[in-house]
């Protein structure tokens, strides 16, 4: 990846400060501060920073502490919203990946094997996100008839209620709403696990 017209620039100001032909007097303020967030970007401490640029320290810490409330995000329910496309999205990618891969006949079986855990561990994962952010039902309680004789809950009831919680989620999404697709994905690979070869209603 390329550096910006704006991240060559700062860096040659940087080289110019650095050999002495330029003198940090002749510096505005706004470009200053963009050469703290460059030195800042390649771990230069508040000390150096402001050796270099013959000011105080606090002066430097002051740019800083500029530069990160210019990046702060306010709470948006959009950006929430747009977030979580973006993982859906990338844990569809990953999810066809592995697919290929396991059933690549040049793959190894053991990491065919392995294929297939991941694309399961990744749809929990991708399950208990959904729901610390509210986008799922809160996680069910499993009481002692769920569980099996050693003690662990029984793998065919994690899947139901995997597929209860995606069906459940579905109903309340309005029929053109984009994330019904990304649900009936998740769908289809916690069936995949199951054994399933349709997806259910």
């Amino acid at each position: 990846m390329s550096d910006s017209p704006k991240d060559i620039r700062v860096l040659t100001i940087v080289q110019q400060l650095k050999s002495g032909v330029l003198q940090t007097s002749a510096l505005d303020r706004e470009t200053r501060k963009a050469v703290v967030a460059w030195l800042t970007g390649e771990g230069w401490n508040v000390p150096e920073i402001a050796s270099l640029l013959t000011t105080s320290d606090r002066t430097v810490q002051r740019d800083r502490s500029e530069l990160r409330e210019a990046l702060s995000l306010l709470p948006s329910p959009e950006l929430v919203g747009q977030l979580v496309g973006q993982l859906m999205q990338t844990a569809e990618q990953c999810t066809a990946n592995l697919r290929r891969m396991a059933r690549d006949k040049s793959t190894p079986v053991a990491q065919r094997i392995d294929a297939e855990q991941a694309i399961f561990n990744n749809a929990c994962k991708l399950i208990a996100t959904l729901q610390s952010l509210g986008y799922l039902p809160a996680q069910a309680v499993f009481t002692g008839d769920d569980l099996g004789s050693d003690g662990d809950i029984q793998h065919t009831q994690v899947l139901a209620e995997l597929r209860h919680l995606l069906v459940v989620t579905k109903q309340q999404l309005p029929a053109d709403d984009p994330d019904r697709a990304q649900l009936d994905v998740l769908n289809d690979v916690i069936q995949s696990d199951n054994g399933e070869s349709k997806r259910g209603a």
